[in-house]
């Protein structure tokens, strides 16, 4: 079945090209990616399909949260996004959960090991403060770690750029409204400013950024549940010459939010404040024919919930990377390096876990139009010994730089640590657990065109093996393995020399159990018009299609069918005489879609923002 609809695939994406030959020439497709190699390679290198959001993608989004903005994404539902500001966040890519992706702010992992699942709470970030975010789906963890089993999220945060003082201020204010609810008051509130200087061989940037959002109840309710955000950033750079550099950084992301109780879908004043420090170093020595590269790093987190069972939970890691990258020739590129971590968390006592773990990648790239990018890597844990893990990833590509067919294969494994929670926390804990395993194999094809079009289809299969499960006596490693299938189809066309059209497909099946709120089917779409040299009006649509989910206000637990339903947004940008000054409008939701995100809780209906973007 998966050949005949591969097969389609290519013609259609053929057929679509033939008829609508556009003159693309403001887009670049054909970008340089690092994310699936750590080396800089074209697009037509690379053996993925990476996904990049650019700075100038980001500044569309005035008031968005990073969350929403990724969820428009190919293979990627970000479940909470829709709903109210405080809302926990689900990362269902390709059929995974939380514990399956791995994030990385400017090359740290920013796991916080207090999380029951080790995630990395979305919520705490302000999209104003950065610069850009790669994303690689799919088994990473030879190169990333623990955690890179569906997809990992490269975050680089906003550095100086440019000579001179230069100040930018971002803000926005609008509705933060539910379904059938008539637009009349203000309560969504983002602002931010940022100063830059850059002077010789030293750079430095600071930012603030406020966000305060009300309007809406966490469950169906009357009582509205505010989140307050706050966002220090600060980083430097230090260029004494063209082989050396250093750069440093200091975050502080801190929110507030409350809300409702989960159990009976009712008006709760419960409240969550949860706050993370975040300290980096890292240099980078230029060899001949490679670089020597250090990277150490400092994560406090804290998390506090007021509520009828309250918990509070501190926790720290420590993260350093050491790597070698070296290019023997123009066809053999490497990485050595040599990954430590350590975390520990106050539960009832400290609980403490590290792991150590070498790891080797190989990318072989030659004039034929054969890639092949494979490594190991050697996870060796304080608490249950040492695991390997491996990539190959092959592609094929026929053509030309600028007019290619690409031929993508890869099959690799993932881990995912037991988290300190699974292992020593005070509900379940097992000392005894296992990693859980998974096993990826993709096959696709990418066809890329004169930077006018660009379309790829992929099929991928994915196992789950040692899942960590809560059963009678506690977590446990089950015996029963999991499969997911799915296929991911994106294309980007410019339809004329103003018009540019963006959509993506997703299909995602996991078998042998009942998953909740993961659409089976899923599909976005853009439409961007530069009417004129300063405006320019872009539309969105979202559909997603009927999802299981479960009430559970009773017990046993009910099953619930969620509806389908589908978004659609509207925005305009336009540049006055100065073209530092930028205003926008969006109406999100413009028809004022009645669905349910999550059943029992609120969902964002229609709603309107004006953002302002001042660039000096």
């Amino acid at each position: 079945m998966y050949s005949r609809i591969l097969v389609l695939g290519v013609f259609a994406l053929h057929v679509a090209y033939a008829q609508n030959p556009p003159s693309f020439q403001n887009q670049q497709l054909d970008e340089v990616v690092v994310s699936d190699s750590r080396f800089p390679l074209k697009r037509s290198q690379s053996g993925k399909t990476v996904i990049k959001l650019t700075s100038s993608d980001l500044q569309k989004h005035v008031g968005k949260s990073l969350a929403a903005v990724i969820n428009q994404l190919s293979g990627i539902e970000i479940n909470g996004s829709r709903s109210y500001a405080g809302q926990n966040l689900s990362y269902f890519i390709r059929g995974g959960n939380n514990r399956q992706v791995l994030v990385l702010i400017d090359g740290i992992p920013v796991s916080d090991p207090s999380r029951p699942t080790s995630d990395f709470d979305l919520t705490l970030l302000s999209l104003s403060q950065i610069d850009s975010v790669e994303i690689v789906k799919g088994a990473s963890s030879t190169l990333y770690g623990s955690g890179a089993a569906t997809a990992v999220i490269l975050i680089s945060t906003k550095k100086a750029t440019q000579n001179g003082i230069h100040l930018s201020v971002d803000s926005s204010l609008g509705t933060n409204n539910t379904q059938d609810e008539t637009i009349n008051s203000i309560n969504d509130f983002n602002n931010s400013i940022s100063i830059q200087m850059q002077s010789g061989a030293w750079g430095f940037l600071t930012s603030y950024a406020h966000q305060y959002t009300d309007g809406i109840s966490a469950v169906v309710g009357d009582e509205n549940d505010p989140l307050s955000k706050q966002n220090i950033h600060f980083s430097t750079t230090y260029n004494p010459s063209s082989i050396f550099s250093i750069r440093g950084g200091f975050h502080y992301d801190k929110y507030r939010s409350f809300y409702d109780d989960s159990f009976s879908l009712t008006d709760a004043d419960n409240y969550l404040k949860s706050k993370q420090m975040r300290y980096s170093l890292g240099s980078k020595y230029k060899l001949q024919k490679g670089a020597i590269e250090a990277n150490v790093s400092f994560v406090e987190s804290d998390r506090q919930a007021v509520s009828n069972y309250p918990n509070d939970y501190q926790s720290s890691s420590f993260i350093s990377d050491l790597l070698f990258k070296y290019r023997f020739t123009e066809k053999w590129l490497s990485i050595v390096g040599v990954q430590h971590t350590s975390h520990s968390t106050e539960f009832t006592q400290k609980a403490k876990s590290s792991t150590t773990d070498p790891y080797i990648n190989i990318v072989y790239l030659t004039a034929n139009g054969f890639h092949a990018n494979t490594g190991l890597r050697l996870n060796n844990h304080s608490e249950y010994g040492s695991h390997l893990t491996y990539s190959l990833n092959p592609s094929f590509v026929i053509g030309t730089e600028n007019n290619y067919w690409k031929i993508m294969a890869s099959y690799s494994s993932a881990f995912i640590a037991p988290s300190l929670s699974y292992l020593f926390g005070p509900f379940g804990a097992n000392p005894d657990l296992q990693p859980e395993e998974n096993k990826t194999a993709e096959v696709g094809v990418e066809f890329y065109k004169s930077n006018s079009f660009n379309a790829s289809v992929l099929l991928f299969t994915r196992k789950e093996i040692n899942f960590i499960d809560y059963l009678a006596n506690g977590y446990e490693n089950v015996s029963q393995n999991f499969r997911v299938e799915g296929i991911e189809f994106a294309l980007t066309a410019q339809l004329s020399k103003n018009l540019a059209f963006k959509t993506n497909y997703t299909y995602t099946n996991k078998k042998e159990v009942l998953v909740l709120r993961i659409p089976p089917h899923k599909i976005n779409a853009s439409l961007d018009f530069q009417a004129t040299k300063q405006t320019s009006f872009t539309t969105y649509f979202q559909y997603n299609s009927e999802r299981n989910d479960a009430d559970f206000s009773v017990f046993p637990s009910g099953d619930i069918i969620l509806d389908s339903y589908q978004l659609l947004d509207v925005s305009v940008r336009h540049q006055f005489l100065n073209p530092n000054v930028t205003f926008s409008l969006s109406v999100t939701n413009i028809l004022d879609e009645s669905y349910q995100e999550i059943y029992g809780f609120s969902s964002k209906g229609r709603n309107c923002s004006l953002g302002m973007q001042l660039r000096f």
